[in-house]
């Protein structure tokens, strides 16, 4: 299968990448961005055009994919330096990239979204059928652009999918990778400082990048699918408190753990019953085993994540 994978480097791009090309399949990359530094391996093909430029719909023709993957949430283009000039360029290009992959006659295409949509608090998992209220800038792009895949889908009949991924867990490889996942951050913390904060009333859904990943793939080879959107989440509750913990147990230095709690009370964990009932789903690595492995991997490879002062 031609597999056409649209986002800038990141742990799931290249994870993807990596399941795909063992699974055989031929991979092209539209990177958005004209970076020689940034390399993607076992990639068939790249196309470094902007999203948004003219290109793009030549780009779709010449490739003519089964299954497209918009990256998305964890496209490594938008950085979060600036989130409204992200907010403008990530629009106008979902926009194009929809547009010229409508003219095919043929394929799918895999929209990937976060828990970040949601921004209220609830005590329950959140299945599909709560609606977003996202709060803040890059929710609200998040969001917006799974608006106009929906108009895809039900508009125009095309086979789109919606995926919504809640909070990721996995060894980051280099500090870029930092900002995808709550307890690489605050391993960084206490590897480079020697405390960590936390808020004992936040709340995240937990999953490791190669469950993620796994389902991911079977939404690019099934034949047929029933819905239109679906979450991937472990569906089990961890708190901020209980990563904290973790990070103090396993750390090879003293880490003095800080409970910065204020009022506000945050909780969102995507219910999986959906994609668990249609694909399957394992939990094959918990948070814990995750932070265990990062601080080993921080302390072997310390000039990756050291600057400054730090060293």
């Amino acid at each position: 299968m031609d597999v056409m994978l649209v986002g800038g480097i990141s742990p799931v791009m290249r994870k993807l990448i990596l399941k795909l090309y063992k699974e055989g399949h031929r991979i092209h990359v539209l990177s958005g961005t004209r970076n020689p530094a940034i390399h993607y391996e076992h990639v068939f093909e790249r196309y470094d055009c902007p999203y948004d430029s003219a290109s793009v719909e030549e780009v779709f023709k010449s490739v003519d994919p089964d299954v497209t993957i918009l990256l998305g949430a964890f496209d490594g283009n938008y950085t979060g330096e600036d989130p409204r000039k992200d907010a403008v360029s990530f629009t106008a290009g979902v926009q194009n990239i929809l547009l010229s992959w409508a003219t095919l006659k043929k394929g799918r295409l895999i929209y990937i979204s976060s828990s970040e949509v949601y921004g209220s608090s609830y005590q329950k998992t959140v299945s599909e059928s709560v609606s977003p209220l996202p709060r803040g800038i890059r929710p609200i792009m998040l969001y917006q652009g799974e608006e106009t895949v929906r108009f895809y889908q039900e508009k125009l009949k095309k086979d789109a999918i919606i995926v919504r991924v809640d909070r990721i867990h996995d060894v980051p490889q280099q500090q870029s990778d930092i900002r995808f996942g709550i307890v690489g951050s605050m391993c960084l913390n206490a590897f480079r400082k020697g405390t960590v904060s936390y808020r004992r009333n936040h709340f995240y859904g937990l999953t490791y990048l190669g469950d993620v990943i796994e389902v991911l793939f079977r939404l690019v080879t099934c034949k047929t699918h029933e819905h239109g959107l679906y979450n991937i989440s472990s569906s089990v509750k961890w708190s901020e408190e209980q990563i904290a913990q973790a990070i103090q147990k396993y750390s090879q230095t003293p880490v003095e753990i800080l409970d910065v709690t204020v009022d506000e009370h945050r909780s969102v964990v995507l219910n999986n019953q959906r994609v668990k009932e249609e694909f399957g789903f394992e939990i094959f690595q918990t948070p814990e085993v995750t932070v265990e492995k990062t601080l080993k991997y921080m302390h072997a490879h310390s000039t990756r994540f050291l600057t400054g002062e730090n060293k």
